[in-house]
């Protein structure tokens, strides 16, 4: 049976979308914000739950560059409140 994969943008390993934090840029309020029911429309980046590849992708300002958005330090708070 097929299980689909998706690619964290810090460390770039494919893992089950279960095991990763989906962020998605939401047009209404112009900012990316974690999407934890995985269906909000539109471009969507995946993170792993790790605390390392959380830090590497906002030092390097990884996710800002995958949605093409402006930076946002709350959405990384978010994200390590979901570990």
């Amino acid at each position: 049976m097929y299980t689909p994969t998706r690619m964290c943008v810090a460390c770039r390993e494919h893992r089950k979308p279960q095991d990763l934090i989906r962020i998605s840029y939401n047009n209404e309020l112009q900012k990316p914000e974690p999407d934890s029911d995985r269906k909000a429309m539109g471009r969507g980046a995946y993170v792993c739950r790790d605390i390392k590849c959380i830090e590497r992708a906002k030092k390097k300002h990884i996710i800002e560059k995958h949605l093409k958005c402006s930076p946002c330090d709350l959405l990384y708070s978010e994200m390590e409140e979901m570990l």
